[in-house]
């Protein structure tokens, strides 16, 4: 009887948590200070299952990013968008927002940024069963990440695209 009142608890205190580091964020000056914080205040949010919180935060980075021309700030709040679609799980607004974000990225040259978007976009059509997409989408993240010397997304590529052929049961 104690586990599901504890749970509540647990849950507010999440939601009032963010709500304060929320206004202590929104309190700063709109900068790219401002918008990584958020970026990193938003998947903590994510992360805790608060997904409409999480897309309304991701809209105001957004935003602010649009009005201080902050690029990788705009990238990053799709990205984050399409993580929440991702979870929800509603794969054709994840996969816009990842398409989007994908877009900026490579529009600003952030070769790191693109990667790891094209393993988003890859665990998406994974999900979706869709193996030819999905291992095109590791594959170009592959690439990238080999490019950039990232031995972290160079081992997280090469486990998702064997994860793509263990679904389909080709060990070989």
């Amino acid at each position: 009887f104690l586990f599901i009142p504890l749970l509540t608890y647990s849950l507010a205190g999440a939601q009032d948590e963010f709500a304060g580091q929320m206004k202590t964020i929104d309190a700063l000056q709109n900068d790219t200070v401002k918008v990584l914080k958020m970026d990193a205040l938003t998947m903590d949010i994510i992360m805790n299952g608060e997904y409409q919180m999480a897309l309304d935060y991701s809209n105001k980075m957004l935003q602010i990013s649009k009005i201080i021309g902050y690029k990788t700030g705009e990238a990053k709040a799709l990205t984050k968008m399409g993580i929440v679609y991702y979870f929800k799980p509603q794969m054709d607004s994840a996969l816009t927002r990842y398409e989007q974000a994908s877009a900026v990225y490579e529009e600003i040259g952030d070769k790191d940024g693109m990667a790891k978007v094209y393993n988003n976009i890859g665990m998406t059509y994974h999900g979706l069963a869709d193996f030819v997409k999905a291992l095109d989408y590791y594959y170009k993240s592959l690439l990238l990440s080999q490019e950039l010397k990232n031995p972290n997304f160079i081992c997280k590529s090469y486990n998702y695209i064997g994860s793509v052929y263990f679904d389909q049961n080709k060990y070989k």
